[in-house]
Formats: C-alpha cells, sequence, structure tokens
C-alpha cells in the first residue's frame, strides 16, 4: 500500500504492506529511508497514527537488497524502532533528542488511517528484523549462486573451445570453494574419464561432498552408489539410511524407499526367498517365474525409465561400441549405475538370486517400450569375441493390455507371454562356453497397444567395475 509522499511501507515478510511501529523500514519515493518511530491507535479505534523519521542518504539504497536494485553489496543496517503508545500523537510532543534538529520526527496527517488490520497492527519488532535478514541472506546467496553460475558457464565455453587445462582449473578452483555443482561436475568427469582420468572412488566421494554442499542429484548419487557398491566398499545399510533422510524432500525418493520398505529383505538387501521357477523348456533352458516382481514394482520401474527412453540400441561385435541396429526397433531407456537407486538395486539382486548369480554380474537393468509395429527381429543374446559372455537372460514383463509382443524361441517354437511381474529367465549358452544356438530369440511386434519390458543380461563373472 502507497502512502503519502511515495511512501511504501515493508512487512516483515518483505512485502509491501502496512505495519505498526516496532523496526519497521519504509522507503521513500527519492530513495530515503523513513523508520516508523510509533503508532497507536486513533481516539476512534478505527486505524493507526504513524510518526515517522526521514533519514536522507543520497544513493545509499541504491544497492539494497531489500529493493533488489544495483550491483553492489551494501547491506542495509535497520535501526529497531522506538516503540511509543501513548494515547494519540496529534497534537503532542516527543521529548529528549527527538525533538531537536533535522531527525525531528514529523507527524504525516496523510497516513494517520492507512490500516485498520489489528493483527497488522500488533506485528513484533523481531518478526520485521528477522524478515529483513532471512530476504538479505537470500539476496547474497543468490548473488555468491550468480557468479559460480557465470564461472561454472565460463569453464564450459573454455572446455568447448579445446582448453581443457584452464577449464578444470576453474572447475577446481570453484570445488574448493565448496561451490555444489564444481563439486558434481568434477565426480561426472571422474566417473566417466573424458575430461579427466577415470577414478570411481574419487567420483564417488566427490558426489557426496556436491550432496553435503546442497546438490541434490550428488546426495543422491552417492547413496544409490554406495547401495551398489561401486567406487568403493558396498554399505547397505548406510544406503538405506540416507535415502530416507533424502525421501524428505523428494518425492522419487519417498517412492523409492516406500518400495523397499514394503520388501522382505535381508540386512543386506537380499530377497529372503523367491517364488519357484517353473521350467518351459529343456533346450533351450527357459524357465518363468510367475510374480517375481509386484505390480508396485513394476509400476515403478516403468515411471523410472520415463525420462530416459531413447532408440534401442545393441553391441557392435567388432568394436564393441552401442549402435541402432534396424534389428531392433523398440525404445529403451538404461537404468545405468547412477540412477540405480536402492530399489532398483534390490530388484536386480533378486533377479540375480533367481537365476543363481551374483548381483555384480549383471548390466544395467534396461527398460524396453514396445509400440505397435515395434519388435526384436530373431538374435543371440551372446557376444562374439567377448571374453566375459552374457550367460544368461532376464525378462520381466511389467504390464499387460497389449496384443502380440511374444517372446518366440525361433528354434523350438516356443512362445512366451508372461503376465505383470512374471520373469522369464533363459541360458544363452551351453555347458562348455559355446553359445546356445537353440537360444535365438525374437520379441515379436506388438499389434496394439503399447508392451514394457525390463531386461537384463547376466556375465559369466562380474561385471561392475571394481
Amino acid at each position: 500500500m502507497a502512502a503519502a509522499g511515495g511512501i511504501v511501507l515493508l512487512g516483515a515478510d518483505g512485502d509491501h504492506s502496512v505495519a505498526a511501529a516496532g523496526g519497521v523500514v519504509l522507503l521513500g519515493a527519492d530513495g530515503a529511508r523513513i523508520v516508523l518511530l510509533g503508532a497507536d491507535r486513533d481516539g476512534a479505534g478505527a486505524g493507526l497514527r504513524v510518526v515517522l523519521r526521514v533519514d536522507r542518504r543520497d544513493s545509499a539504497l541504491d544497492d539494497d537488497p531489500v529493493r533488489g536494485t544495483g550491483a553492489a553489496a551494501r547491506r542495509v543496517h535497520v535501526r529497531k524502532a522506538r516503540r511509543r503508545s501513548r494515547g494519540a500523537r496529534a497534537g503532542r510532543g516527543l521529548k529528549g533528542d527527538e525533538q531537536q534538529g533535522e531527525d525531528h520526527p514529523a507527524v504525516l496527517s496523510g497516513v494517520e488511517k492507512i490500516a485498520s488490520s489489528h493483527s497488522m497492527a500488533r506485528r513484533p519488532a523481531h518478526g520485521v528484523l528477522r524478515g529483513l535478514d532471512a530476504r538479505r541472506a537470500q539476496w547474497h546467496g543468490r548473488r555468491a549462486m550468480d557468479a559460480a553460475s557465470a564461472l561454472m558457464a565460463q569453464a564450459a565455453a573454455l572446455l568447448e573451445a579445446g582448453r581443457r587445462a584452464e577449464a578444470v582449473l576453474l572447475v577446481n578452483r570453484l570445488a574448493a570453494d565448496g561451490e555444489a555443482e564444481a563439486l558434481f561436475t568434477l565426480a561426472e568427469w571422474r566417473l566417466r574419464g573424458d575430461v579427466l582420468p577415470q577414478d570411481l572412488g574419487l567420483a564417488r566421494a566427490l558426489y557426496g561432498r556436491a550432496g553435503d554442499a546442497g546438490h541434490a542429484r550428488g546426495a543422491a548419487f552417492h547413496t544409490n552408489l554406495l547401495a551398489l557398491g561401486l567406487g568403493g566398499a558396498r554399505n547397505w545399510p548406510q544406503a538405506l539410511k540416507r535415502l530416507r533422510i533424502e525421501a524428505r524432500g523428494d518425492r522419487r525418493r519417498r517412492e523409492a524407499a516406500a518400495l523397499v520398505d514394503r520388501m522382505t529383505l535381508t540386512g543386506q538387501g537380499d530377497p529372503v526367498a523367491v517364488p519357484a521357477a517353473r521350467p518351459l523348456s529343456a533346450s533351450p533352458d527357459v524357465r518363468l517365474v510367475p510374480g517375481l516382481l509386484s505390480p508396485a514394482e513394476c509400476d515403478y520401474l516403468a515411471r523410472v525409465a520415463e525420462p530416459g527412453y531413447g532408440p534401442s540400441i545393441v553391441v557392435d561385435p567388432s568394436t564393441g561400441r552401442d549402435y541402432r541396429d534396424p534389428v531392433r526397433t523398440s525404445d529403451g531407456s538404461t537404468l545405468h549405475w547412477l540412477i540405480e537407486d536402492p530399489a532398483v538395486h534390490a530388484l536386480n539382486r533378486r533377479l540375480a538370486a533367481a537365476t543363481g548369480t551374483a548381483a555384480e554380474q549383471g548390466e544395467p537393468m534396461q527398460i524396453l517400450r514396445y509400440r505397435p509395429g515395434q519388435q526384436y527381429r530373431r538374435h543371440l543374446d551372446h557376444i562374439p569375441g567377448e571374453a566375459n559372455q552374457r550367460l544368461a537372460t532376464a525378462l520381466v514383463y511389467l504390464n499387460e493390455g497389449y496384443e502380440g509382443g511374444e517372446t518366440l524361441f525361433t528354434a523350438s517354437g516356443l512362445k512366451v507371454k508372461g503376465r505383470k511381474g512374471d520373469a522369464l529367465l533363459f541360458r544363452n549358452m551351453l555347458e562348455d562356453g559355446r553359445p546356445d544356438p537353440a537360444a535365438e530369440h525374437a520379441g515379436l511386434p506388438v499389434t496394439r497397444g503399447v508392451k514394457l519390458l525390463a531386461s537384463r543380461w547376466i556375465r559369466q563373472a562380474r561385471h561392475l567395475p571394481g
């Protein structure tokens, strides 16, 4: 609310409002600072009379964070107002040093009845000060964040221009000052090994430091790696403790924690028991585990995968690199190690238990989405020339209500279409280590609806980096 003379009154929360005495600072239209020295209700009890002091400080407020103007970090020093409630101010003189000089308070009749709210009239001084202090702290925090963001953008530009050493130096300096985004960036570089030499242990530690500095993704990634055992010792209890703390402020982490709490697990996150597998074929060795995952677990995997869908890829046997091949037309979302949260990790350990393998043998889970017409043509999961071969494959049907999309084993003609939560397990290798030609299979085209499938390839030996 604007008062006489272009005066704006600021409440404790920094909003333009009307308040009574108790340390309220008013901003004049000419940039002067005006302190509300006293206020009381008028004789009729319908409003407030206020007494103000004008401090002419030239442009002292030009850089005031409360007003949000200027570039300097000059602080506004708020002086507590003197409370006065000795009857109506109109016609009464003031005592002491308030009677003399240019700082003599003036009774501004134009604002005698600018407020009638009883609650506003009783706002305490300490509340006003706290509000202004909070706004000042937020302002300084934003300025620091803006400066750090500008420097991080500069580092990215240096990196793009091929000036890697300068970019690394700049990010390291910011990280040394505890800048969260810089710590997170160093963690990414150490994990990938592209900008800096790969160091998984250091990457995990840097994600943790970024999280401690307020970087939510850094905290979550550190927790995930702790549960997984990547970049250091696995610590399932500590990962769960961290997950529950993170769940207080993040919906997805709350979902993960709630899902884990509904599982029956050992102290290390392994399933206490798994349903019995039903053999479907001896050659190839194919088994079905009904209800290995609950409907809620299937839905959770689908939600986690949703942001990451892209064209599904296959491995080039000559180079070992992934590439897009028309043999596989589905969309895929990889739940890689950084986003394998404790709930996903517990499900991977359940798949490991169902296949009689260790969780560390598994590749990251992929969620596959088949729309009408999409398919995975006949193929073997075996990778030619790979030393650590894909021993087995685990597929989990995440939904129902689609037509087509059966899993076909081409040599035997076996077709499988599981229900939601069922796991299809089959071996890709013979006992002598050669690929099993009978394990050739295809994902038939979906003709109506959308098929969602979780896929996890399991290696002969540990696949998770040490």
